[in-house]
């Protein structure tokens, strides 16, 4: 989502984590560590990931699909972001967010019918639960 930096720590928390050869390996770390997104470093850092407690819905995660020219980082809150969250220039990092549907480490269609199938299950639960009648 940023190539040349990260966010700045107003953003949010971040955590080091295992050096890796694999911007991929990388990304499994973050999401099994329930991370949101993550920085993975080139040249001279290559290797070196960082998982970031960066807030990332779905709908941001679509902006960044459709527009990649380094929206505002998302902070992590729901609201209040600070006005110092801001991208940092960093040459030997580039910025990468995890789509929430995968942030479990489920490929998005799999989620997408996981997700369905428990909704059907919740509808088809709600309809043979009996409802309570009036005395």
């Amino acid at each position: 989502i940023h190539e040349n930096g990260w966010a700045s720590d107003e953003c949010g928390d971040w955590v080091e984590m295992d050096m890796t050869k694999s911007k991929n390996d990388c990304a499994r770390q973050a999401r099994e560590r329930g991370m949101p997104g993550f920085a993975f470093g080139k040249d001279e850092a290559f290797g070196e990931c960082y998982g970031e407690v960066i807030l990332v819905t779905q709908q941001y995660f679509n902006t960044y699909e459709v527009d990649p020219t380094s929206p505002a980082p998302p902070c992590g809150k729901t609201s209040g972001c600070p006005a110092k969250c801001v991208w940092g220039a960093n040459p030997y990092f580039n910025t990468y967010a995890i789509n929430p549907l995968q942030k479990n480490g489920k490929k998005g269609k799999q989620a997408k019918k996981e997700k369905k199938e428990t909704n059907q299950k919740k509808a088809k639960k709600a309809e043979s639960t009996p409802k309570p009648t009036p005395d």
